[in-house]
């Protein structure tokens, strides 16, 4: 242990200076210890003045300083002794403090296991409605794509349907404009038939009245009433009229 620099106090500075020149030691600014020190050596003893091996001297009855090697050793116990239990008090609290970090760390520990045990659940649970799902979806897409093949085939025979009921109103379509056609051609014949029998009921009215005149003309010709010239231009213009009409 390094010596500790504590000035012993039955022995003057002045005593020591000089049993060191004695010895041919040059004291300087030497401390006491280190002075002691280096006549200890000087007399061929152990520098033993304040340190560890203190205690276990052999020579503490005829040392002249024996006393002062004991007070100082005693002081440099006690400072040990302060110094240790100092370090004890810190490394207490710091125990303390590390326990009440362990204490924390445990209890995080804990919660974070909490956790880790419902986050699994919640997984788990996760996982099952993630499989249902699944399988429902896989259901669906197998019952859409059944539904997708009915709606093809459907839409096949609508479109066949479509084609053929095409071809059929084309045919009928031309099966109405040529019955149209034949309707007009009808309509027609039968406006001019229609004008012809006009134009034969105005002829037999005209006629029927021809034959009225020519009655009455041949009575009044009978009685000498009317000229015969009279009578063949009204006859004349009667059957010129009917033949324009």
């Amino acid at each position: 242990m390094s010596t500790i620099q504590i000035a012993p106090e039955n022995l003057s500075m002045a005593e020591l200076r000089d049993k060191a020149v004695y010895l041919n030691i040059e004291p300087g600014q030497m401390p006491k210890t280190g002075l002691i020190h280096a006549i200890q050596t000087a007399e061929a003893n152990a520098a033993c003045f304040a340190t560890a091996a203190a205690d276990q001297c052999q020579h503490n009855t005829d040392c002249c300083f024996s006393e002062d090697c004991l007070k100082t050793t005693l002081a440099e116990c006690r400072q040990t002794v302060e110094s240790l239990q100092q370090r004890i008090n810190e490394l207490m609290s710091e125990n303390q403090q590390l326990q009440q970090q362990i204490a924390e760390h445990v209890s995080v520990c804990n919660e974070l296991k909490q956790c880790r045990d419902q986050l699994r659940y919640r997984l788990e649970e996760q996982t099952i409605e993630l499989a249902k799902v699944s399988d429902k979806l896989q259901q669906e897409t197998v019952g859409h794509q059944r539904l997708e093949g009915e709606l093809q085939d459907y839409h096949d025979h609508v479109e066949q349907h479509l084609v053929e009921d095409g071809d059929r109103c084309t045919a009928a379509g031309e099966k109405l404009e040529s019955e149209i056609a034949t309707r007009r051609r009808v309509e027609e014949k039968v406006a001019q038939l229609e004008r012809e029998l006009e134009n034969a009921n105005f002829i037999i009215q005209k006629q029927v009245e021809l034959n009225r005149g020519k009655t009455k003309l041949r009575k009044r010709t009978t009685y000498g009433l009317v000229p015969l010239a009279r009578v063949c231009g009204r006859i004349a213009g009667f059957m010129a009229s009917a033949f324009c009409r």
